[in-house]
Order: structure tokens, then C-alpha cells, then sequence
């Protein structure tokens, strides 16, 4: 299974990154790999073009548990592009949040549910690898800096989805400081 991902070419467009994560995740899930498969495999769609975003957009969004309760290995292996995946995970954070704000006012139960999996999955994430370049992102989406502005007026949202965002990105924030404050 590794192997097939470590096969993927530097120029594997974005819709094979989906199918290989996929594919990636029923394994894992099945407990089929190893914790060094698991690094390598992860560590390789990291370092493709279009595998962060294919990577992120299927664990983040499927129906198994793996996004619930990263494996060690796996977090290991995110932790190796920490700048990517920090940016991601925060961005995955307020889309998200965004989203649910706009599902709940249109009446879309089963979409509000979607983007609350993802917002979870990201909290969940952004929690478990704590370093310092997602609190690095985090305060810039909460000022935000001038990259996160763009980013928000690009999807063009409004004083509530961005309110949401702010306290969604603060509490993240405010929990990676308490865990700091920890023995």
C-alpha cells in the first residue's frame, strides 16, 4: 500500500492525490501498516504538489476514524512539514466554521454536520500537534495578518462567519496555552 504511495509522481494531479489517500486510509484503519509505512507514505503526499491539500481535504472529510484519533505515526509524519500543515489545518479551521455558519442560516442539517466533522477534525489536529507554527497561524488568522485578510475576503465572508471564525481560532489558541501552562 506504501509502496503505490510512494509511486505517486511529483506532477499526480490532485484528484489522484484524493483516490491514493483514500486508498491510504482504508489501510490504515485496518491496521495494515506499520508505523514507518505510515510516516513514509504521509511524508511523500506531503511533499507532492497537490498532496497537502488532497491529503487534508480527504482525511478531514471521510468516514472513518482516523482524523478522530490520529495515530502517533501519523502525527509524527505531519509534523515533518510543519509550515504546510499548520497553514491547512488553520485554514481548514475557519472554511469550516465559515461554512456552518451558512449551512445553519440556509437550513442544511446534513451540510452543518459536514462542516462541523471537519471543524472537529481540524480542533482535533491543530490540538495534537501543538507546535509552534500553528500557533504561529492561529494568531495571524485571529489579527489576522495580511495573508489570513486576503484569505477571508477572497471567500467573501461576513461579519458573522468571521466572528465565528475569531472565536472558533481563539479557543484552539486559548487551549494550546493551557496545555502549556500544564506540568
Amino acid at each position: 500500500m506504501t509502496s503505490s504511495l510512494l509511486a505517486l509522481p511529483p506532477h499526480a494531479s490532485f484528484e489522484t492525490v484524493l483516490e491514493a489517500t483514500q486508498q491510504f486510509l482504508h489501510a490504515l484503519e485496518a491496521q495494515s501498516l506499520g508505523d514507518a509505512d505510515i510516516q513514509a507514505g504521509v511524508v511523500h503526499l506531503l511533499s507532492l504538489p497537490a498532496g497537502p491539500r488532497g491529503f487534508f481535504a480527504t482525511l478531514l472529510t471521510s468516514d472513518g476514524p482516523v482524523a478522530e484519533a490520529p495515530p502517533a505515526a501519523l502525527l509524527a509524519a505531519l509534523g515533518s512539514h510543519p509550515e504546510t500543515v499548520a497553514d491547512l489545518l488553520v485554514k481548514n479551521l475557519a472554511m469550516s466554521t465559515a461554512m456552518r455558519v451558512q449551512h445553519q442560516r440556509q437550513g442544511k442539517t446534513d451540510l452543518v454536520q459536514g462542516s462541523a466533522q471537519v471543524q472537529r477534525r481540524s480542533q482535533t489536529l491543530l490540538l495534537a500537534l501543538k507546535t509552534v507554527e500553528i500557533q504561529q497561524h492561529l494568531q495571524d488568522m485571529l489579527q489576522p495578518s495580511q495573508a489570513y485578510a486576503a484569505f477571508l475576503d477572497r471567500w467573501g465572508y461576513d461579519v458573522p462567519q468571521k466572528q465565528a471564525i475569531a472565536t472558533a481560532v481563539a479557543q484552539v489558541l486559548q487551549t494550546l496555552n493551557a496545555q502549556d501552562d500544564l506540568p
